[in-house]
């Protein structure tokens, strides 16, 4: 899955680098704070869970890390959250099933 990836960018202008559908899960305390963060975006729609290997790939392209990095996705496994948290960023996402990476690979795989 390839996520888009901007860099640099503050949160009152974060509107403006994301699919409408994301815009709702952005608190209003942060649309108009002045911070600088990258942002990595997936696409949303059916069958479009961020794993854990995903947001490993995401990283790796991210070249400043000294900024927070925000994800934005339809959907995160656990073990994505739990990589994302224990980096110290966020992310926001539509829905919010807690699948793991594996039982995630087992339903798009039809081992469900």
């Amino acid at each position: 899955m390839k996520a888009v990836i901007k860099f640099a960018v503050s949160y009152k202008d974060i509107r403006k680098h994301l699919p409408p559908m994301y815009n709702d899960v952005i608190p209003a305390s942060l649309k108009k704070s002045e911070n600088v963060v990258n942002i990595v975006c997936f696409p949303y729609g059916t069958g479009k869970v961020v794993t854990s290997k995903y947001v490993q790939s995401a990283y790796k392209k991210v070249s400043d890390s000294s900024l927070p990095t925000v994800f934005f996705g339809d959907c995160f496994t656990l073990e994505a959250r739990t990589l994302i948290l224990n980096n110290g960023d966020s992310f926001y996402f539509i829905d919010g099933y807690d699948w793991t990476d594996e039982t995630w690979n087992n339903i798009h795989n039809g081992n469900w």
